[in-house]
Order: structure tokens, then sequence, then C-alpha cells
């Protein structure tokens, strides 16, 4: 029976493989970070062990190998299609000495594998049977060292509670289609024709529109792994923390920082939460899935022999062992809504923002967009600040200062910063993304930076990339550009007005202006998305 379940899933990801890439809140940079921050001493990444469960063809793990090139990395998957793809990209890569991927059961892995400093299982426990799930907390327990760290992904309730009602209705919808992607178009028209028919102005209507939007703008491999897989068994955070603990491991914190704190949610509901939990972290957690009706978590568990030293007090200590990295810009206009505070946006996002009335948190965060896109420590912050401002700031002001970043999710952390291709905040003269990223766009059709993010490249930036390495100027590079317009391979359009068709745009001065706008705006992406090194 067993077996047999193994192979439906093997076969589910043969005909339909998960498309790999990289998840940030699965790297264990910042995991070893968390560790710092609650009192612990995870191991080093410069010549780390890692194992990931489930590793598809390894879009999750191989790219730390580009930051941090004495890591060793192993992964482990079910469906030998996509371990095949993988190795064929560890050895265009030359990466065989230190990437290793097993076409292997989880439920198969053997002592001779040994320890890890970190084991990541990212997409597959809610995915699996039963005995599966319990095998995964086996092989942590028995392969992640005293000092180590796991991340484990999975649905929960209760914001699965709806989602199952659409899960249900697709899966019954497609009962006799086999075809994987015909499978996938049926339970999409399902969904929409659920939402569409819904009485107006009722609970149900809401909820389908919310499903149906993330149906809609879904990838098709996405939708057939996550609504119509065999199984798909969410649960309530504090049930997954009893079985981990079953397993003899504990509950560290949520590799997403801020949502383990109910700081956030405001000083009332904060109180109320710390008095209703009694100051236990997994009680005062759950509450807080049943607030915000949470759908997914990204769980860090550690050996339970390591719990005592869990420090559930922040201290300056911990927050000062840390490095950082920071996406952030100072709002040059003030905001009519808000007279007298100064915005500062966090990742591009106008919704993630911090506001601030203190002159002292003015001048600290001015300063503090001097790190945009780079990684630094505290003492480098710190020394920036005495060079740029008059007044005097105190260790603690700035540490504390940071400590509300982090918890407020706008500043990422990282144990371990990367040891090579660290990337630079300014656009040289000869721009250069690194060798590994050049070449794995070619393997992947997307690149990764150092917090383990994706980035896809529209048509510019891959007429570009094969030539940022270090050698082209800026003069260079806007040649090639118009070059590939003499060719045909760009194009310029202008939109009609009134019959909306589009007129090419041909004149050499309108072109060369939007060969130069098009090379700016794509070296600037490349710089505030921490791709550009030196």
């Amino acid at each position: 029976m067993d077996a047999t379940l193994l192979q439906k899933n093997a076969k589910s990801y043969d005909d339909f493989p998960y498309v790999s890439h990289p998840f940030a809140k699965s790297f264990p940079p910042l995991h070893q970070a968390i560790g710092q921050l609650f009192g612990l001493n995870p191991p080093d990444l410069t010549q780390a062990r890692i194992l990931e469960l489930g590793c598809a063809s390894g879009g999750n793990i191989i790219p730390i190998t580009f930051f941090y090139p004495e890591v060793e990395v192993v992964g482990v998957d079910l469906s030998q299609v996509q371990i095949a793809q993988g190795l064929q990209i560890v050895e265009k890569m030359g990466l065989q000495q230190r990437v290793k991927l097993h076409h292997l059961s989880i439920t198969d892995i053997p002592e001779s594998f040994g320890l890890f400093d970190y084991i990541i299982c990212h997409g597959v426990y809610s995915w699996v049977p039963n005995f599966v799930q319990s095998g995964i907390l086996d092989v942590i327990r028995k392969h992640l060292k005293s000092d180590g760290i796991a991340y484990i992904s999975y649905n929960v309730y209760p914001g699965w509670k709806s989602l199952e009602i659409a899960r249900d209705a697709m899966l019954f919808h497609t009962r006799d289609i086999q075809d994987p992607v015909a499978k996938v178009e049926h339970a999409k028209a399902m969904i929409g024709y659920m939402h569409e028919k819904a009485p107006e102005n009722t609970m149900f209507k809401r909820i389908m529109q919310d499903v149906d939007g993330l149906v809609q703008r879904s990838a098709p491999y996405y939708l057939a792994h996550e609504f119509l897989e065999i199984h798909n068994s969410p649960l309530y955070f504090s049930e997954m923390v009893n079985k981990a603990e079953s397993h003899q491991l504990a509950y560290l914190n949520d590799a997403e920082i801020s949502s383990s704190f109910a700081e956030n949610w405001g000083v009332e509901i904060h109180r109320d939460l710390l008095n209703a939990s009694h100051n236990q972290q997994v009680v005062l957690e759950q509450y807080l899935d049943y607030l915000n009706n949470r759908q997914f978590r990204q769980s860090l568990f550690i050996p339970q022999t390591m719990s005592n030293r869990l420090q559930r007090h922040i201290s300056a200590e911990t927050v000062q062992s840390c490095h950082f990295s920071i996406s952030i810009k100072q709002e040059q206009s003030p905001r009519p809504d808000a007279p007298g505070y100064t915005y500062f946006i966090f990742n591009h996002n106008a919704n993630q923002f911090y506001r601030t009335q203190n002159i002292a948190e003015l001048e600290a965060l001015t300063v503090l967009c001097r790190f945009d896109n780079c990684f630094f420590n505290i003492k480098e912050y710190q020394q920036a600040l005495k060079e740029t401002v008059q007044q005097h700031y105190s260790l603690e002001f700035i540490t504390h200062l940071l400590l509300r970043l982090i918890i407020s999710g706008l500043l990422h952390i990282s144990g371990t910063p990367p040891i090579t291709n660290r990337p630079i905040n300014y656009i040289s003269e000869r721009p250069m993304i690194s060798d590994f990223n050049r070449h794995y766009f070619s393997l992947r059709n997307y690149i990764v930076n150092a917090r383990n993010e994706m980035l896809s490249l529209d048509l510019i930036q891959s007429i570009l990339l094969p030539h940022l390495d270090g050698q082209q100027t800026l003069e260079n590079l806007h040649a090639i550009l118009l070059h590939h317009h003499q060719e045909g391979k760009i194009k310029f359009n202008r939109n009609a007005a009134d019959n909306g068709t589009a007129d090419e745009i041909t004149d050499l001065a309108d072109v060369q202006k939007l060969t130069a706008e098009f090379l700016n705006n794509a070296l600037q992406n490349w710089c505030n998305s921490g791709v550009l090194v030196g």
C-alpha cells in the first residue's frame, strides 16, 4: 500500500514537473540568524552541510553555492524526471563535488548520509501520506546536528478550511480527466463558475472571489500540485508542533519572523494575547493564526535538547550578532494625509513603510538608506552614523531601531553574510552580474540574489545579461541594444489613440533615447534587486 502511494506521488511529479526555484524563507543563512536572535549558536554557513527533502531539480538549493563556495548540498526527491534535470544542471555548472542529488524516497534515506547543519523541507509535508510525514520528522531527528536548524513548510488551518471547499469541487469536477493539463484547465473553469454563480452579498461570494483570484493568477504546475494532488493535509499549527515534539524536536520560530510577534497587531491585541496565552509562544501564535486566517506556515525546528537554551526575549547582544540587508528608499514628497511625517519605503512596496516624526529616527533611517541592497553589520552602521551626523547615537538606540525593523518584517537578517558575489548598490562604469548567475540563466531562465530570491528577466535584460561580465562599458551596452534594434530583435511601438494599433518607432534619435532609458531601467532594477556585483 505504502509503495503504491509513493509511486502515485512520483508519477504526478514526473508527468507535471514542479518548476524548481528558490524560496527566500527556506534559506539557511536566514535560519542561522533567527537562531542567533533567540540566543542559540547555530552552525556557520562557511562550510555547512545542507540537506533538502523533496528538492525537485535543485532550484532551491543549488544557488546557495553561488554565495557560500564551501557548503556541501544534498538533495533527495521521488521524481526521477526532476532529479535527472537537476543533475544535468549541476554538471553544466561544474558543481558535482558540492551538490549531490539523489532519486530517493525520504523514507529510504540511509544512515550513511550523515549529519547536517541545516535541513530544508519546502512544499512537501502537507502533500504526502502520513507515513512520509512521520518519515520527514524521523529524518530530521536522526540527521540534524545537535546545534542545527530544520525548516518545514506546510498548509494550515483555519485558512485552508475555505480552500478545501475549492479543492473538493475541483477534484470532483475533474474526477474522470486523466490528462494533467486538461485537468488543471477544467479545475480553473469550475472555480470561475462557482465564483460567478455564488449568491451576491454573501460570505461564500467573498470567499470564492478570493479563491478565484488565486487560481486564475497561479501557474498550472502550482495548481496541479496544490489543489489536485492525491494528498493535501492541512493541520493546525499547534498540532504540527505536537507532532514535532513527538519526534524530539522543538519549535524555534517562523521563518517569516514578523508573523510570530503580536506587537504587530497593536497594543491592545498584544496585551490580550499575552494574557490568553500565558506567555506560551506556541499558544500565542495559534491565536494569531485564528486572527489572520492563516493558510501557510514556514516553521523552524531544533533538537529538543537545545530548547532550554532558547531565549524568547530578544537581547541587544543577539541582534548585534546578526548581519543585515535592506531595501529602503526615503519618500521625497510629504503625504497630505500625514503632515509632519517622513516615510521610508521598504522592498519597493508602498505598503511596506516606516514613518516617523522623531528627528533621531529620521537621521538614523536616512543614513540607513546608504546601505540599500547591501549586507552590513551593526558596527558598520554605527560607523556610518558617526561619519554622517553630529549627534551621537548610542548602540542601544541603534539596536532598538534595527530590532523594530526586524519585528516589522522590514529588515532582512543573515547569520553568515555572502562569502562571494556580495551585491553592490550602485551601477559601475562596467556593470557585472556574477558568472554563476549568467550561466544559470541559460539553464533556468531566471537568476538569484544573495537572499535566495528569484528574478525573472524581460527581453531587454535577457539581451544584456550575457554581456554583464565586467568588461563592457555603459556605452558598449547601449551599442549592443542599438544593434539588436537594427537586427529587428527589439522594436519600440507608439500606441495610436484612435484605433488601438501600434506604430513602430524608427526615428534614430528616438530609438537612441529609448534604448538608453531601457538600459538604465534594466541596470537600476538589477541594482535594486541585489544582483550587481563588484
